[in-house]
């Protein structure tokens, strides 16, 4: 059985003045059906550009999503926005 959710080496990285800025790289996860997932990390660390990045609101410069064992192939960037919460 395919996990709902998998990602395959992920790596994402930005464009500045000063050069590339990796916003994360190597991600492996994988996420069963009725599983909780959270992403703990200091501000800045990528959790936000990780999330975007999985929910097809950016293309990830490498690696790979499925969903349902499906390869998701093609990024959403007429959607721009998904809610978070800062708890402190």
């Amino acid at each position: 059985m395919f996990p709902l959710l998998s990602v395959q080496q992920l790596q994402k990285q930005y464009k500045t003045r000063q050069g590339t800025l990796t916003a994360f790289e190597g991600i492996d996860l994988a996420v069963q059906l009725g599983e909780v997932v959270c992403l703990l990390g200091a501000s800045g660390c990528g959790k936000s550009s990780l999330l975007a990045t999985i929910a097809g609101l950016q293309t990830a410069d490498r690696g790979d999503i499925y969903l349902n064992g499906n390869p998701v192939r093609r990024s959403y960037p007429h959607v721009g926005s998904f809610r978070m919460t800062d708890n402190r």
